[in-house]
């Protein structure tokens, strides 16, 4: 399994390096597009990694890191989110390829979400599971699905992707009140629900 450690100082790593074994020529990836200038230029300066058909659900891509404490009013306008992007270079052999994902994080108290963009910043796929059975019990009922999110983690399961092409995987950090180790693991597989 490839580790790569990232920490958030690494987040403003220069992005546009090929990886040596690319055949590919990749677009330069946006950020997401309903984001703020300042988050657009954060993400296209992420770091960069290779997905290729090695990376399958027994030897998935592997990249570590904390994502920095973050504060959000439930249900209102976010106050102190998390961002931690990473520029997805997609190396595969087929030219239509299906993306998985997920996320684990330590925390049982967090509240991490998982997003995938297209290099021009609009979302193919997302998911926003709550991770937290004290709020679920708290407001009555329980807001994740099984496949896609629950305590510790977040899945998206398929999501179409092509050759030679660059996205954008983000995870946001809304309701963490001390910085949480993050496990984000990366494979092409068969198509899925491909997240939300």
């Amino acid at each position: 399994m490839a580790t790569i450690l990232l920490t958030q100082a690494l987040l403003v790593a220069p992005a546009g390096v090929a990886a040596p074994s690319s055949r590919c020529t990749y677009p330069n990836v946006r950020g997401p597009a309903d984001y703020s200038a300042d988050h657009q230029a954060q993400a296209a300066k992420a770091p960069v990694v290779e997905l290729t058909d090695k990376h399958d659900a027994t030897r998935p891509l592997e990249i570590t890191y904390r994502h920095a404490p973050g504060a959000t009013v439930f249900h209102r306008a976010d106050v102190n989110v998390q961002y931690v992007f990473h520029t997805l270079r997609i190396n595969s052999r087929a030219t239509k390829a299906h993306l998985w994902m997920r996320a684990e994080f330590s925390e049982q108290a967090t509240d991490i979400d998982l997003y995938a963009y297209s290099h021009a910043g609009s979302q193919i796929a997302y998911s926003e599971s709550s991770n937290n059975d004290v709020v679920d019990t708290v407001i009555g009922y329980v807001f994740y699905d099984p496949e896609t999110g629950g305590p510790g983690f977040e899945n998206v399961n398929g999501a179409p992707v092509r050759r030679c092409r660059a996205y954008t995987v983000e995870t946001q950090n809304s309701m963490v009140v001390a910085e949480t180790p993050v496990r984000l693991l990366l494979w092409l597989g068969p198509s899925g629900k491909g997240g939300h």
